[in-house]
């Protein structure tokens, strides 16, 4: 009865001290560069108890024939602090996997913490492996580069510079010709109405002259006083008797 009463007690004590020890993977999803070290965490919650104290974290994934395949695997040991004993405490632990161990293979990979009577392990952490990251180029090839970007930019500057004088040439000739062009239009509306004035007043003189007109008394008595005032001429009697002679040979 003794013995049952044990066994009891040992079972609920078991179930107690599992329901205190957990392992918790903070990562979901992680990304890492292929044939490079990746480096990850498990959370370990334990009891400062000397059964649970000494334990061992193996980090694993499982191939495509579903067997384990262990990237990862060290023995922890966690001293019992004074006045901390069976008592909880949570640990995070720092993970490396070397390239040879995880041959840049994406997929879960799980953290597990075994103790001597348990073992519990986490939900997985998803590592997704690219390809090799940004590697520097050598300082030669960085001056190159840099030049090169120095003479692409003054080249642009240079072009941007010589489209906005062609635009500003043909402007300002396009602005003379237009200036030319309303004053040459200005100088020949001004000279359009004296020359039709001009051709207005011909017919007006060509008219009156043609017009007859009435003659005016003071030009009949000056006319009549100036036939008045003619010398009549007087022939010589010696010339017509000349002419009397010469008329009879």
């Amino acid at each position: 009865m003794a013995s049952s009463l044990d066994l009891v007690l040992v079972f609920l004590w078991t179930l107690h001290c599992e329901g205190t020890v957990r392992v918790q993977q903070e990562s979901l999803i992680q990304t890492a560069f292929a044939n490079e070290q990746v480096t990850t965490t498990c959370k370990a919650t334990f009891l400062y108890q000397p059964e649970y104290t000494d334990f061992e974290i193996i980090y694993y994934r499982n191939n495509s024939q579903g067997e384990k395949t262990i990237v990862y695997k060290s023995k922890f040991s966690e001293k019992i602090p004074s006045g901390k004993e069976n008592q909880t405490d949570t640990k995070i632990y720092s993970i490396s996997i070397k390239p040879t161990e995880h041959t840049s293979v994406t997929g879960a990979y799980y953290c597990q913490a075994k103790w001597k009577h348990i073992e519990k392990e986490g939900k997985g952490t998803f590592i997704f492996f690219r390809d090799k990251g940004y590697i520097e180029p050598p300082l030669a090839i960085l001056k190159n580069m840099v030049i090169w970007t120095c003479l692409i930019i003054l080249t642009i500057v240079l072009a941007v510079v010589s489209i906005i004088g062609t635009v500003l040439l043909f402007w300002k000739r396009e602005v003379a010709y237009l200036g030319r062009k309303q004053a040459e239009k200005c100088s020949g509306q001004g000279s359009e109405p004296q020359s039709s004035a001009s051709h207005l007043e011909l017919p007006g003189s060509m008219y009156a002259a043609l017009e007859p007109h009435e003659p005016d008394i003071y030009s009949v008595i000056e006319d009549k006083s100036l036939q008045k005032e003619k010398p009549t001429p007087k022939v010589s009697y010696q010339e017509t008797e000349e002419e009397i002679v010469y008329e009879n040979f």
